[in-house]
């Protein structure tokens, strides 16, 4: 019961939003990419800046036409990660459940999880029933 009491007292808001974070390393990144005024990562090609690296390498597909992003499931392309990761759901949903569903799982475990799941399709001729 105490760290009960101990988590509703840490309550971390957000001077400027109100917003309330989890922990104190949650919103410190809130304010750093909400609030943070700086765009540091700046294009070499056009005036605009970006607050994270990532985007600035994806605008910079827009000038150079570079590909970074591969459907896994079909040969269509992205300069977004957020674009892939939307056509993926829409596009190929039982694969895009499947991958949702064993991301993060030990090797181990999702070979089980595999041979379970392939021991359980099992041809209606060969039940025996009672």
């Amino acid at each position: 019961m105490k760290k009960h009491d101990q988590l509703e007292v840490n309550e971390y808001i957000c001077k400027e939003c109100g917003k309330t974070a989890p922990s104190r390393n949650a919103l410190q990144s809130h304010i750093r990419y909400v609030h943070t005024v700086e765009r540091q990562y700046k294009c070499t090609f056009c005036d605009k800046a970006f607050k994270r690296p990532v985007t600035l390498k994806e605008h910079l597909t827009t000038h150079t036409g570079d590909i970074l992003y591969t459907c896994p499931h079909c040969p269509k392309t992205f300069n977004s990660r957020a674009n892939m990761h939307s056509h993926r759901k829409k596009k190929h949903p039982k694969e895009w459940e499947e991958a949702r569903r064993t991301r993060g799982m030990p090797e181990e475990l999702l070979k089980q999880t595999v041979l379970n799941e392939s021991s359980n399709d099992v041809d209606a001729d060969h039940v025996k029933k009672f």
